[in-house]
């Protein structure tokens, strides 16, 4: 496969908000690991939830690894790269 995994990509995203430096990258693998086995990422299988976007579902997903702002900040970065179950292409 010559595309990167979307895991990758995402987290490539998540990496410059992670505070630190130790396993800054397999902290930053694991968030998308995270979003990914909960149906968030773009070819996920996540059922909406009533009232909440695909974003504010990935937000509370990284908020438990994250503070508010920080998971606000990733989302925003991950919906607009495309990356989000849902996000629009342009």
């Amino acid at each position: 496969m010559t595309d990167r995994s979307i895991i990758d990509q995402a987290a490539d995203i998540i990496e410059p908000h992670l505070a630190g430096t130790f396993k800054l990258r397999q902290r930053a693998e694991m968030n998308a690991r995270t979003l990914s086995t909960s149906g968030l990422l773009d070819g996920g299988w996540a059922k909406p939830q009533p009232g909440l976007s695909f974003r504010e579902q990935a937000v509370n997903v990284l908020q438990c690894q994250q503070e508010w702002k920080t998971a606000e900040n990733i989302a925003a970065e991950l919906d607009a790269a495309g990356l989000l179950k849902g996000a629009n292409r342009g």
